[in-house]
């Protein structure tokens, strides 16, 4: 028989692709758990037997109809993640419009980008950012990122993306309000945030609007979000100064804060500034810890208070960014002392375009003493190193 069988010449089936054999084997359970993952679209198109996973994840880069918008909150509850993408200014009606996504029923993950492609199209504004606010409203709605970039927003806008605030499932919030008209007003109602329950990863940026110290100080408040865990403020091109950092120093009481950047560029920020966020060291639960100082009056002695953080017990990556400061020999001495942390393992020092000498390029290169440390980045471009510097970092 089975000679028999070796004698016929059977046609030879056409190759599978590598795994989808497998794939077709699995329950719609374990299906279901896989999309969500990839969060696309390709297994409903891999498969007609698959034509229930289609629309869960949508990807948009065209402003939408208020037609289509419909069809996306009442199309039976498949779309769960949705990207819309344009720089098509349709303005505050636009806003209007996207607003009714609130009504998606199965919606849990919401990004729109609204850049204005060019000045005259029209902006999202105030009204149109209290529009975007009801979002607020969607159930399951658990990620959300507005990108609103150059779009008149000012500080009643800002006040109205505070309601966010009361989404009940919202647990990771982007905000990019950039080159808006933000104040400190603003900043004060954004810090209202700090009630929303559940959110635990919150990224602002609120880089080249009118944020002075005082804004700062409210933003300090996030301190009190009950579940926050990883923040990022972007304040660059501001008006923060030493009084502002001092402020936002105020971040280390934040109990569960275990991730943290802060980006101050271009704040006239200066030594006592950099002394107070040396303090963010006594942040419980930090160990992961970015401070971008570029462009501001930093010197040699806030340079040294920085070299404190090496005190913080479980930081293991730090990036300082302190490139067009103040920052000599004698502050490159200080810095290296990081290499006392006892848990840090990632470092990243960018000290360009200061006047760092052969002496400090020299302490710097003792980094390489740290027991732990086993990725280290330095940037000394522009500075004042020479030939004994050099050799002593290579």
């Amino acid at each position: 028989m089975y000679e028999y069988l070796e004698s016929v010449d059977l046609p030879t089936p056409p190759p599978q692709p590598e795994g989808v054999a497998t794939l077709l084997e699995l329950p719609d359970e374990l299906l279901t758990v896989v999309d969500v993952f990839l969060e696309q679209h390709v297994l409903g198109r891999i498969c007609t037997h698959w034509g229930w996973l289609r629309l869960r994840h949508v990807s948009m880069t065209a402003w939408p109809t208020r037609q289509q918008v419909h069809q996306l909150c009442a199309d039976q509850g498949r779309v769960h993640t949705l990207k819309i993408e344009t720089n098509s200014g349709k303005g505050e009606d636009g806003a209007h419009a996207l607003s009714q996504l609130k009504a998606a029923p199965s919606l849990h993950s919401l990004t729109l980008r609204l850049l204005p492609h060019q000045p005259l199209f029209k902006q999202v504004g105030d009204d149109g950012a209290r529009a975007l606010s009801k979002l607020k409203q969607a159930l399951f709605l658990h990620t959300l990122t507005l990108y609103l970039s150059g779009n008149h927003v000012g500080d009643d806008g800002a006040c109205a993306l505070s309601q966010l605030k009361e989404a009940p499932a919202l647990h990771t919030l982007t905000l990019d309000l950039s080159r808006n008209q933000v104040g400190d007003d603003g900043a004060c109602a954004l810090s209202q945030l700090k009630e929303a329950p559940t959110l635990h990863t919150f990224t602002l940026d609120l880089s080249g609007n009118q944020v002075g110290a005082n804004g700062a100080c409210a933003l300090s408040q996030l301190k009190e979000a009950p579940a926050l865990h990883s923040l990022t403020l972007v304040l660059s091109r501001n008006q923060v100064g030493d009084d502002g950092a001092c402020a936002l120093s105020q971040l280390k009481e934040a109990p569960a804060l275990h991730t943290l950047s802060l980006e101050l560029s271009r704040n006239q920020v200066g030594d006592d500034g950099a002394c107070a966020l040396s303090q963010l060291k006594e942040a419980p639960a930090l160990h992961t810890l970015t401070l971008v100082l570029s462009r501001n009056q930093v010197g040699d002695d806030g340079a040294c208070a920085l070299s404190q953080l090496k005190q913080a017990p479980d930081l293991h990556t730090l990036t300082l960014e302190l490139s067009r400061n103040q920052v000599g020999d004698d502050g490159a001495c200080a810095i290296s002392q990081l290499k006392e942390a006892p848990a840090l393992h990632t470092l990243t020092l960018v000290l360009s375009r200061n006047q760092v000498g052969d002496n400090g390029a020299c302490a710097l290169s003792q980094l390489k003493q740290s027991p732990s440390l086993h990725n280290l980045t330095l940037d000394l471009i522009d500075n004042e190193v020479g030939d004994d510097g050099a050799c002593a970092l290579f």
